[in-house]
């Protein structure tokens, strides 16, 4: 019943954006929006985004170099295709694209390769909320202490669980602590690597969203930021529709953003991060060695 109440939540949050956009002819919104980034700006944020999918591999290859080595550019061609199923397919379940394609690639089973994600995903909730806590306009510091103290606690957390001495009294649960221990482990590189990740990938949207809005690059930041917070929510749009806008949106308003002004320009955002992510893991996909 659960699963078909978040799938219910997801379609009708797209709806409801496509809906807004088609009843207040928000679309020319959209179009004049674009027209707003110049040539050169938005050729720097498409380099930027594709950068961002080469710091991953290399956080990829860092993480699974102690068990099966595997090559960078294979690695690049996981990241990319994986990237664009998480884009493209509806609910977040594109996840499920990694470690099908890691026990493909390199054998890594899937008990693994599922537990890197986890892992690898809680990184990328702590790299969020410090940068959150450091640049959300407004927000009060009590609230960004408790921000932060929820993330790092819940990866401590699973950290802990990780490591504990007693086994699990389930088979599988068992398996998936063992290998979430591995993937805990893992080199202070994936760390440095999640990091560089989301500096390249905030202010390469951060740029992209202050021409279009246009707006002041701190006003931007929180935009971003929110968005892809947005993105990584238990329910989700279809493709991230609606959600990704809504967090750009929810971010804007302090600084005075009305959504009218937001949402067009979150979706043109939206846009952009979708289409390089489809192009590059088309291409992925196109240059795969067969195996």
């Amino acid at each position: 019943m659960k699963h078909w109440v978040q799938r219910i939540l997801a379609v009708s949050i797209t709806l409801a954006l496509l809906g807004w956009l088609l009843l207040d002819a928000r679309f020319d919104d959209v179009s004049s929006a674009l027209q707003r980034v110049p040539a050169a700006t938005l050729a720097i944020v498409l380099v930027a985004l594709f950068a961002s999918y080469a710091v991953r591999a290399l956080r990829i290859r860092a993480e699974f170099r102690s068990t099966v080595a595997p090559p960078y550019a294979e690695v690049l061609r996981v990241v990319l295709m994986h990237n664009a199923w998480v884009n493209v397919l509806p609910f977040r379940s594109g996840e499920l694209a990694f470690p099908l394609l890691m026990r493909r690639q390199f054998g890594v089973s899937l008990e693994r390769a599922a537990a890197s994600l986890l892992w690898l995903r809680a990184q990328d909730a702590c790299v969020l909320a410090l940068a959150a806590a450091l640049a959300v306009p407004g927000l009060p510091l009590p609230w960004r202490a408790a921000l932060l103290a929820a993330v790092l606690g819940g990866t401590l957390a699973l950290w802990r669980l990780a490591r504990t001495a007693r086994p699990l009294p389930w088979p599988l649960a068992e398996r998936l602590r063992s290998a979430l221990a591995a993937a805990s482990g893992s080199p202070w590189q994936t760390w440095a690597w999640t990091l560089a990740n989301w500096v390249i990938k905030l202010l390469a949207l951060t740029a992209l969203l202050a021409a279009l809005l246009p707006a002041p690059a701190r006003v931007a930041a929180a935009g971003a930021l929110g968005a892809e917070a947005a993105a990584v929510l238990p329910i989700q749009g279809v493709a991230g529709f609606g959600t990704y806008e809504a967090g750009a949106a929810a971010l804007l308003a302090p600084a005075g953003v009305a959504p009218a002004v937001s949402l067009p320009a979150a979706l043109v955002m939206h846009l952009v991060v979708i289409v390089s992510a489809v192009v590059a893991g088309l291409w992925a996909w196109a240059t795969a060695r067969p195996r």
